[in-house]
């Protein structure tokens, strides 16, 4: 049987090991590559379903912000992992949630003329200093100012004496897809800076990882890697050793429950979706889509058993799902099944797995559930787990 972790994790149905080691020299590699431009770690969304509270724990020091998408993660850290660190509440702050930024030092994008009227109104009335970051929209089309607009709402921030602009960014929506608009929103925002008040300096950003990777020319001060940070790789071309080094910080393991060797023309999970063309030996997985697997990988993923791939066989239910592990030897129950991540000479990437549900990377490791336990590792030494 191939040997786990520690016995520490001997019970585990399903859990998912992060490599706060790898996590810390991928964020060493994109400071380099970056040339010292400061660093926003995004952690919103459980820091993609690698742990948020652990990993800015982990990281006290190593980032300049770590960017959350509501008040209430920012609590969370606050009140779980950091003090001190910048936090920066990425997404629309619902209005009556501002006595809680500024309870808990959380910096607010400005992305709409009402909230700034009413946090300048709450600002006035605590006689409170309140740092804020301005959204703009190049082409997003999501949230943020326009640029004409941005420019007339700019000097209502400098000139307000409780209102302090650290910075301003702006999205891109396909800088792994469309380099032809992504230059033109480099040449926007260019453009847009040009036109803001020459003595008043402010950290611009505009760069998430594909951006960063692909357009060197949109660094600017501040860069925000998610996806890249945490090891897994947007579509960009000859960026070599560097690329390379940088490697996954999750993995996802799950173990074997049961073995059963069942005859030709047997169907197999809900829906009758697989009827075995050959007598085989199916084994079932102790995971499902409760716990984050995509349904979608119905007769269509993968997983590593033994160094061997061994493809899903019908539906993928809420606790289990069965894979064909036939031509594998020796497989027994309570053998560990690696669904993403290595194993001998085989990996199963996130990126592989979101092309075989059809869908992106980011909703892969979102939507790993809460009751799939964390363990948080430097190298093979076990943190913490959760």
């Amino acid at each position: 049987m191939v040997p786990l972790l520690s016995s520490t994790i001997t019970g585990e149905r399903i859990w998912a090991e992060i490599d706060v080691r790898q996590l810390k020299e991928n964020l060493r590699l994109i400071k380099k590559f970056v040339r010292g431009r400061k660093i926003l770690l995004a952690v919103k969304a459980d820091a993609y379903g690698h742990g948020a509270k652990e990993i800015a724990r982990y990281l006290k020091g190593e980032v300049d912000y770590f960017g959350v998408a509501s008040v209430e993660e920012g609590i969370a850290l606050r009140e779980n992992s950091t003090r001190e660190a910048k936090v920066l509440v990425l997404s629309p702050v619902p209005y009556e949630k501002i006595p809680q930024l500024l309870q808990y030092h959380l910096i607010p994008t400005v992305t709409e003329t009402t909230f700034l009227k009413i946090l300048k109104e709450v600002a006035e009335r605590k006689k409170k200093k309140i740092p804020v970051y301005l959204e703009v929209d190049t082409g997003m089309g999501r949230t943020g100012f326009l640029l004409e607009e941005a420019l007339k709402v700019i000097p209502q921030i400098l000139t307000h004496p409780y209102l302090k602009l650290l910075g301003i960014f702006s999205h891109f929506p396909a800088a792994d897809s469309d380099p032809f608009f992504t230059r033109r929103q480099i040449a926007s925002f260019r453009d847009f800076i040009s036109h803001l008040p020459k003595k008043r300096r402010c950290l611009l950003s505009l760069a998430n990882s594909a951006g960063l990777l692909n357009f060197p020319t949109a660094h600017y001060h501040l860069v925000r890697p998610g996806l890249l940070a945490y090891g897994i790789k947007p579509e960009v071309k000859g960026k070599g050793a560097f690329f390379s080094r940088i490697k996954p910080v999750l993995s996802l393991y799950s173990r074997v429950v049961n073995l059963r060797r069942l005859p030709k023309g047997t169907s197999i999970s809900y829906g009758r979706r697989f009827i075995l063309p050959r007598d085989a030996l199916i084994a079932v997985v102790a995971a499902g889509y409760g716990d984050g697997i995509p349904y979608a990988l119905t007769n269509r993923g993968e997983v590593l058993i033994r160094g061997e791939r061994a493809p899903i066989v019908g539906a993928v239910c809420m606790d289990l799902f069965m894979v064909d592990c036939s031509h594998i030897p020796k497989v027994e129950i309570g053998e560990r099944v690696t669904i993403i991540g290595e194993d001998g000479k085989e990996k199963i990437t996130v990126s592989e797995i979101a092309f075989w549900a059809n869908t992106i990377p980011y909703e892969i490791t979102c939507r790993i559930s809460p009751r799939v336990r964390r363990i948080f590792k430097d190298g093979d030494k076990i943190l913490e787990m959760r």
